[in-house]
């Protein structure tokens, strides 16, 4: 029901046009060939015997009358032809050959009244020739046989007389009827069998083919057109298959640069909002020394204060403009760095050498403020980078840790081989940074602890050196929360060789 079903639904498709189209064009042919069957076998199986008859009657006018032979001929002509044949003279209408229950009698030995011609009755009229000769159609007077009989001159004096059993010929033209028609029924059989069959294997391809096609307009290029035996479909769906391979290819590739052209958007918006951002950040720091400043300047032009008092105001006035100088250089190293513009020269050095040289001025102020200091870094490790933007890294965790310090007030140093490169980590013990914090605390000005910072005249920019010059290394940096402290942490490439050249 469901196949009944899925052909009418698509009655329009090749396959059921083709199906429909070549039964028809079959259906037709039959029903004609059966038609003309019906109608014109029997016409062509009278004709052809009647053909037959005046041949026998041209052969029988070949033969010598006066010839001894001549019966013997004649006989035999019939017996070969499986042909009545009566001969009589015109004159005296006497039969000189005749056949009666085939036995052969001559001349003057046969009474007229038991030749075929007196047995039989005439059914239809004559059918005239050119020549003189004629067609009979006759039956038997106490029968039912019928007969086609040709009536020929022979010479002057004599004519034949050819009989051919209708009946035989009638039964001999439905029989070959009944063959053509038995024949067409199978014949329509066959091809609707091999019709189906040729059907599955021409439009099953080109179904496929469809299918594949359907696939492509829904963006799906995962399908592909299977080889096909017929040369053209095969083509047609190779052709299929190197477009579908391109177009994927190419919608592939849009993706990819629709994906990049997002990711730029979106580095470019944050990039936008950082700018608002640093210029908002760096706007506010430089308005309070600049107030200070002002306010201190004003004083000082009316002369509100004197003495040890204006000594204090210059004091305070010149600490404000050492920040300010400050800030600005920083930032004009962060541009650098983010721009690319410093130059990084990279080099071999020893990890706890470095760390130590850059500490050893510190150890006294760490003691003082009771803060223990724990340095644990192999005297064997050596990296390679820019010592100077390692130092910065440095100088910045370590004063980080110092800002942070509580509790047990302890920061502990280490470096440790990762395989091909170094991670090198400053812990201090403390709170922990809160998750609102701890993915903002790179920004530049970004501060966790705002009053604190500002006390201790920070301006947030540390962690963001880290970043930039991490970055410019193409080395890895980060913070995690331990149970008991915080722990920053960058990557240092491991020392090369000294003959081999360095970027």
């Amino acid at each position: 029901m469901s196949k009944f079903k899925k052909f009418a639904g698509n009655s329009t498709g090749i396959r059921n046009r083709l199906f429909t189209e070549t039964i028809a064009i079959t259906l037709i042919f039959t029903l004609l060939v059966l038609c003309f069957n019906s109608s014109f076998t029997e016409k062509i199986f009278i004709n052809r015997t009647k053909k037959e008859m005046c041949s026998i009657a041209e052969k029988i006018k070949t033969y010598d009358l006066l010839s001894t032979s001549y019966y013997k001929d004649i006989s035999e002509l019939e017996s070969l032809t499986n042909a009545y044949i009566e001969i009589y003279s015109l004159v005296t209408e006497t039969i000189i050959y005749a056949t009666k229950n085939n036995d052969y009698l001559y001349g003057g030995q046969l009474n007229t009244s038991d030749t075929k011609e007196k047995l039989l009755r005439t059914i239809k009229m004559p059918e005239l020739n050119s020549d003189g000769s004629f067609f009979d159609t006759k039956q038997e007077i106490k029968g039912t046989a019928k007969y086609i009989v040709y009536n020929s001159v022979i010479g002057d004096f004599f004519a034949v007389r050819i009989y051919e059993s209708l009946d035989v010929v009638e039964s001999t033209s439905k029989l070959a009827r009944d063959f053509i028609n038995i024949f067409c029924a199978a014949l329509f059989i066959v091809i609707t069998s091999l019709l189906i069959v040729y059907e599955n294997l021409y439009t099953k391809p080109i179904l496929t083919v469809n299918n594949v096609a359907k696939k492509m307009a829904q963006l799906d290029f995962t399908q592909r057109c299977p080889k096909s035996k017929i040369r053209e479909i095969n083509e047609l769906g190779k052709s299929l298959n190197q477009l579908s391979s391109a177009l994927d290819m190419s919608l592939v590739d849009l993706r990819e640069k629709n994906k990049q052209l997002e990711m730029d958007i979106y580095k470019e918006q944050q990039i936008d909002k950082a700018k608002n951002e640093f210029i908002s950040n760096a706007s506010h720091e430089l308005k309070t020394p600049i107030s200070i400043i002002q306010g201190y300047a004003e004083g000082l032009k009316i002369g509100i204060t004197d003495g040890e008092d204006a000594e204090e105001y210059c004091d305070i006035i010149m600490e404000e403009a050492q920040k300010m100088n400050a800030l600005v250089i920083n930032l004009l190293e962060i541009c650098q760095y983010e721009s690319g513009v410093h130059k990084f020269k990279k080099e071999n050095f020893n990890i706890l050498y470095v760390t130590e040289s850059l500490l050893r001025p510190r150890i006294k102020l760490l003691k003082d403020d009771g803060i223990t200091l724990c340095i644990n870094i192999n005297a064997g490790y050596e990296g390679c980078a820019d010592v100077s933007s390692i130092d910065t890294i440095i100088n910045n965790y370590v004063s980080n840790a110092v800002s942070h310090a509580s509790g047990k007030k302890l920061i502990l140093i280490c470096c440790k081989d990762i395989g091909d490169k170094f991670r090198f980590s400053v812990y201090n013990s403390g709170q922990n940074i809160s998750d609102e914090d701890i993915d903002r605390i790179w920004d530049s000005f970004y501060r966790a602890d705002k009053a604190h910072s500002r006390a201790e005249g920070r301006f947030g920019l540390g962690l963001s050196f880290v970043k930039s010059i991490q970055e410019l290394h193409k080395n890895g940096y980060g913070v995690i929360n331990r149970p008991d402290g915080v722990e920053f942490w960058i990557d240092i490439d491991k020392a090369k060789p000294e003959d081999e050249d360095e970027d």
